[in-house]
Parts: structure tokens; sequence; C-alpha cells
């Protein structure tokens, strides 16, 4: 499937979803009134595998301890997923 913007509708709500933007919700709408700030690199994105800071890219805690990637260095920051296009498996 395409990397096209998915819209998602229920009563006077709408959200678009931009899998081809690491998964961002692009744009939400209630009673016709945009409620995300819009541009390219605006709107609401998934934190994962982590969400917040990573201090040095070092998750400690974990046995052995573990790396994460660090797009800004110092700190692991939000995650992965945001920085890619997603593959839709279904609409």
């Amino acid at each position: 499937m395409s990397d096209e913007d998915i819209t998602l509708t229920a009563g006077d709500a709408e959200v678009t979803v931009q899998p081809g933007n690491g998964g961002r919700v692009g744009g939400l709408r209630v009673g016709g009134l945009e409620l995300l700030r819009q541009g390219e690199r605006f709107g609401c994105f998934p934190m994962v595998p982590w969400c917040g800071r990573i201090r040095d890219g070092r998750f400690r805690d974990a046995e052995p301890s573990a790396d994460a990637a660090q797009p800004p260095a110092p700190n692991a920051i939000h995650g992965t997923v945001r920085d890619g296009a997603w593959k839709v498996a279904r609409r």
C-alpha cells in the first residue's frame, strides 16, 4: 500500500495519520477547528520504543545494559519510529 495520508472520522472529529512522515498525526479537527499546529515538523508522533530522553543513550537498569540510538547526541530522545516512513498493512 502507499504512504498516502489516512483520515479517520467519528462524529465531528477527524484525525489525519501520515505513514510517510513517521506515523505522525498531522491533523486533528473537532467541529471544523484544527487543534494541531500545521507543518512538516509539527503534529503528534508515536514515541516508540521509548519516550522521553535517555541519558547518554544507555538503559542502565537492563542486564546487560542496552544502547539506544542517539540522534541528537548526547541523549537518545523519543524512540526511533518517527524518523522513517511506515508501511501500511491495512486501512
